[in-house]
């Protein structure tokens, strides 16, 4: 990491003239259908604070998530921009294109307003790469993730049940279907696996490579500057037999055919002793305890095939680059872009660090007798049961334009919680890092598309045997080559490459930051 640059700021604030900001934002329909706000975003925690800090009149249409994609369409297609979009720019053109049709701006010319923004950037290479577009345009204030990030999403069990059975906790797929069996055989209980449109995800990873998960939206990734797919790895063929043998052995959850999309169960599917072992949030754990009369919930590894070798996949902690959930994009409306930039800036600062984090202290965070912050009941236990992630949303931020403390999160935590995420934490990242054109990435996701359905349909007739994994295969690989298979990999494999070249404009930028 190298050492911050000098910050020099070049406007003080509070400012003397009179400066309005006018911001786009889509939130929960939880927090603008609540008592607490409303839609009056000039009551968010974050805009009175730059406000108190700058003295620039903050305005924030706010509305529901819901409404979104409506509301920046008529943006766009009128031209009336506000300042600020937070959250996804959905533009044709992509966010070059945003540049270039003069919608977003790009900020780096402003490099000089944004010192602390700036520094917080560039302490990565990592962030660089993400945050700046495949032209090197920069157009947003972005959260920057915490180095010391964990997993939020993982694997649980039925701990009483095992004690009973006088079984160990698993580590690889052998023990884990030792307990299955034994959880069938006593409680009638099964294996409960995430789905994403009925295609089993999230369990794959002991094998070598990702499916469907949180980390992937599609079972791809990129080892060693190589493309892959999972069909095409070695132990993909064993991944389905194995899937298939638990599956005629009543082992897994037999209704996830037709559960959808989901990544947690319905409550009735634990408490009712349905399942012994399923998926689940951090943040849900100890919901999902206090609804057990008489059963405990205990985090377990990401299973492997050999026992000490640590599962790499899973879903890898936000631990570098940058977060564009909450990003902050900067329109072509303004007319004092500088003075917006140095505005922004404030939250990158070491007052704006804390604030940003953990709000106001005596209000949402106290300082313990061990010199630790903690989240006070207005936001742990608030008395509008809106929870703690939209109490932060209204306090100060969730997700948003800042460097992350993720002790935010562990001071939150129980000791149940932290054991899952260190746990659940793995070290490979299953997402596919890659750059294309507009026409390159339109014809390779036509292709997946279309891989996608042949994937899906013979994933789940391989599980539940309605095709045999040896009879079957050639037709399977001759199946997704008449959907464009070779071309998918051949644009996949480019994707990477450019990526690779785009590294190398990044590296220059980076190095020019520092003066190497």
């Amino acid at each position: 990491m190298e050492e911050p640059a000098e910050i020099v700021h070049l406007i003080e604030f509070p400012i003397d003239e009179s400066f309005t900001i006018t911001v786009s934002e889509s939130t929960t329909p939880s927090l603008t259908g609540s008592s607490l706000i409303g839609d009056d975003g000039s009551e968010l925690g974050w805009a009175k604070w730059l406000h108190a800090r700058t003295g620039a009149d903050i305005q924030v249409d706010l509305y529901s998530f819901l409404d979104a994609t409506d509301k920046q369409n008529l943006m766009i297609a009128s031209g009336d921009y506000t300042d600020i979009l937070v959250g996804s720019l959905n533009y044709s053109g992509g966010v070059d294109g945003a540049v270039e049709e003069e919608v977003l701006t790009n900020i780096a010319e402003y490099a000089e307003y944004m010192p602390d923004y700036m520094n917080t950037l560039f302490q990565n290479i990592n962030n660089v790469a993400a945050a700046y577009s495949t032209d090197y345009n920069l157009t947003a204030f972005y959260g920057i993730n915490d180095a010391n990030a964990k997993a939020d999403y993982g694997p649980v069990i039925r701990q009483d049940w095992l004690e009973e059975q006088g079984l160990a906790s698993p580590e690889t797929y052998d023990e884990l279907h030792d307990v299955l069996v034994a959880f069938r055989d006593a409680y009638g209980a099964t294996l409960w696996l995430t789905s994403y449109g009925g295609v089993p995800g999230d369990f794959s990873g002991g094998y070598g490579f990702p499916e469907y998960c949180g980390g992937a939206g599609f079972p791809t990734e990129v080892k060693d500057g190589t493309f892959h797919f999972a069909p095409l790895e070695d132990g993909f063929q064993d991944y389905m037999r194995m899937m298939n043998q638990w599956y005629d052995e009543g082992l897994i959850y037999a209704d996830f055919l037709n559960q959808g999309s989901s990544d947690y169960p319905a409550n009735e599917l634990f408490t009712g002793d349905k399942i012994g072992v399923w998926f689940t949030y951090v943040s849900y754990l100890e919901a999902e305890q206090s609804l057990m009369e008489n059963g405990v919930i205990a985090p377990i590894a990401w299973p492997s095939l050999e026992k000490g070798a640590a599962c790499e996949y899973g879903k890898a902690p936000n631990n570098s680059g940058v977060d564009g959930m909450g990003a902050f994009s900067v329109t072509t409306a303004s007319d004092n872009i500088p003075l917006l930039c140095a505005i922004f800036n404030e939250f990158y600062t070491e007052d704006g660090y804390d604030f940003c984090n953990w709000g106001i202290e005596g209000e949402t965070y106290v300082v313990n007798a061990d010199g630790m912050r903690e989240f006070t009941d207005l936001i742990v236990n608030d008395p509008y049961s809106l929870g703690a992630n939209i109490m932060m949303t209204y306090y100060f931020f969730k997700d948003g334009p800042f460097q992350v403390d993720f002790n935010r999160y562990l001071a939150s935590y129980s000791d149940k919680q932290l054991e899952a995420a260190n746990t659940w934490t793995t070290t490979r990242s299953a997402a596919a890092l890659s750059t294309m054109t507009t026409d390159q990435s339109y014809e390779y996701y036509t292709c997946q598309s279309d891989i996608s359905t042949v994937y899906q349909e013979y994933v789940v007739k391989f599980i539940v045997g309605d095709k045999d994994i040896d009879a079957d295969w050639a037709e399977f690989m001759s199946q997704l080559e008449g959907c464009g298979l070779d071309r998918f990999m051949e644009l996949g494999q480019l994707g990477v490459d450019q990526y690779e070249e785009r590294l190398v404009g990044v590296q220059e930028i980076y190095d020019d930051f520092w003066g190497n």
